[in-house]
């Protein structure tokens, strides 16, 4: 971001942080030390100030603007050119919510794997388009950081935080729309084969942190719907609850050895590697309906034919067990 001459700003957010007890004296360089207690109180210091500061801490002026005050400005089918289409969020996490319940009501299939989401990712700013295969329907959507000022919006070209931000919410698309997502024109998910589960295993104290007792992977869906069906049969549950990227189970069986388990859609390469995919929201919420259901074994991970019945548990090897 480039700050204007003309105008002043807020760093006093940013500016304590980074200060962490420093004496004024020690840092005030060419400005004086009472812009730096004004800056400090929060009171807005000119652009000059800002990069004079900036210079004296060793970051970059943008550095010390609130973070607080970026804001994401968002079009959807339009462009961020036309201001009559933008929305501005507070958070990133809100548009993201808005891409992930479109991605919903597209589809026609449980776990969303009839769409594509194409991603071109920046430093502060992200494209998406989101195609359902079989009708060829499209929507697309742009988002940008920017700050809000007296002039409107100033765009920002670089902000740590920002960039961090726009990171996750990858991430979070990659993990919560579907399997076919292509990022800055490569494709994340192999379709060599359909993608299997991933179960983690942990052992939860109380007022202490999880301890990790290990994995079973299972290649196909199949097997793993049998296997956990056989499971559930003999096994009552505390607890059962979709979150973002997976479910969660939770048994209360001292000779388990572990009372959490967490699992995953995932493929496998070689030598057991791993890589994780997507559990659209709606999909992880009929597992978690289903397992709760005393009716009824699971029914929507796999078609209803029998796979391999493995014995349900982390692996004492180190590779997949298939």
């Amino acid at each position: 971001m480039k700050l204007a001459d003309n105008k002043s700003y807020d760093i006093s957010k940013a500016l304590n942080v980074k200060l962490k007890g420093k004496l004024n004296k020690s840092i005030v360089g060419n400005i004086s030390e009472r812009t730096l207690i004004r800056a400090k109180q929060g009171i807005p210091v000119s652009a000059y100030s800002v990069k004079h500061i900036a210079s004296e801490l060793g970051c970059q002026p943008e550095d010390l603007l609130n973070q607080n005050d970026v804001c994401w400005l968002s079009t959807r089918n339009a462009s961020l050119t036309n201001p009559a289409a933008i929305n501005i969020h507070a958070s990133l996490s809100e548009f993201i919510d808005g891409v992930i319940a479109a991605a919903g009501i597209l589809s026609y299939k449980l776990d969303q794997s009839d769409l594509e989401l194409s991603v071109d990712f920046k430093t502060t700013s992200l494209r998406l388009e989101l195609r359902q295969l079989e009708s060829g329907i499209k929507n697309y959507w742009s988002v940008k950081a920017g700050y809000p000022d007296d002039t409107g919006i100033t765009y920002i070209e670089s902000n740590d935080s920002a960039e961090l931000q726009l990171e996750l919410a990858v991430e979070r698309l990659r993990m919560g729309v579907t399997d076919n997502v292509i990022i800055n024109g490569i494709k994340q998910f192999s379709y060599c084969h359909k993608p299997g589960w991933l179960v983690m295993f942990h052992k939860f104290k109380p007022n202490d942190f999880e301890s990790y007792v290990g994995e079973q992977h299972f290649l196909n869906a199949e097997d793993f719907q049998t296997t956990l069906n056989e499971w559930l049969q003999g096994n009552k549950l505390t607890d059962v609850n979709s979150e973002e990227g997976g479910v969660a189970i939770s048994v209360d069986k001292k000779e388990l050895g572990w009372n959490v388990a967490l699992f995953s859609r995932a493929n496998f390469g070689p030598g057991g590697g791993v890589v994780e995919a997507a559990i659209p929201p709606n999909f992880a919420k009929e597992i978690t309906t289903e397992i709760r259901s005393k009716d009824k074994p699971i029914s929507c991970i796999s078609n209803p034919k029998c796979g391999s019945k493995l014995k349900f548990g982390p692996c004492k090897q180190s590779v997949s067990t298939y």
